[in-house]
């Protein structure tokens, strides 16, 4: 059985380093486990990165940890797929550890939007920043 540590420190005193440590041993060794497994540990770590959560803020870091989870997330249908498209088309758009790209961003906000498992909130979301970048943004590219 696989065990992905919690961010929130359900059930113990948060600590965001020791959390930090417990995914970085998670990405990886996942050996014989569904890519879904690897995809979420990719994932939580990258946010972790990307806010600074228990490490130093690394955008590039965390982009690269996103790019995976999506790779992996897309062949195994990881349920939160869509977020971390989100998050790629938030790091495109704003520059985050990649040079902004605006049509980029517009592609993973689009993918998100698209995804089976987004719900209502999140495709509100996605459609808020496709339509932000359609009106406002492409029209000085």
């Amino acid at each position: 059985m696989n065990i992905i540590p919690k961010r929130n420190g359900e059930g113990v005193t948060k600590d965001d380093k020791k959390a930090f440590e417990y995914f970085k041993k998670a990405v990886g060794s996942y050996e014989g486990s569904s890519q879904t497994t690897e995809a979420n540990a990719k994932h939580l770590l990258g946010i972790m990165y990307k806010n600074g959560e228990g490490v130093r803020k690394n955008y590039k870091k965390a982009f690269e940890l996103f790019t995976k989870s999506v790779v992996e997330g897309e062949d195994d249908e990881y349920e939160k797929l869509s977020e971390v498209q989100r998050l790629l088309g938030n790091m495109y758009h704003y520059g985050y550890g990649v040079k902004k790209d605006l049509k980029k961003a517009k592609e993973w906000y689009e993918k998100a939007a698209n995804d089976k498992f987004e719900d209502g909130e999140e495709k509100k979301t996605d459609e808020e920043a496709i339509e932000m970048l359609t009106h406002d943004e492409f029209q000085n590219l």
